[in-house]
Formats: C-alpha cells, structure tokens, sequence
C-alpha cells in the first residue's frame, strides 16, 4: 500500500529543488487528490498545465474533475 503522506512530503521535497518540474507537480497534485486536499491540489494542476500544455496535464485535470 503506498503511503500517501510520506510520498507527499518527499515530492514538495523535491520541488524545492526543481519548482517547474511539471512531472513533480503532477504526480504531486495526484498524491493529494488521494489524500482529500483538493484546492492544493488543483494548483498544482494548474501550474503544470500553465508550464506546459500537453494532454498528460489536461488527462490530470479531467481526473481532478472526475
């Protein structure tokens, strides 16, 4: 079972080092969809998709919205 809570704390981790890392913030804004924290989340997508617009962000969002 993954453990949602320390996955969470090591991607913020990493974005620290690399904060336009479009695939951190993915996989980060998926980890809290799991974890209930929505609004942050969506920001996360939102940035993503504002770095860079590609389907692998609008496929997240849609499964933000889902």
């Amino acid at each position: 079972m993954i453990n949602f809570i320390n996955k969470k704390k090591y991607l913020k981790k990493q974005l620290k080092r690399q904060p336009d890392n479009v695939n951190l913030l993915n996989e980060l804004a998926i980890t809290l969809i799991e974890l209930n924290n929505y609004e942050q989340a969506y920001k996360c997508l939102k940035k993503a998709y504002d770095l860079k617009k590609g389907v692998k962000q609008l496929n997240n969002l849609a499964y933000f919205y889902y």
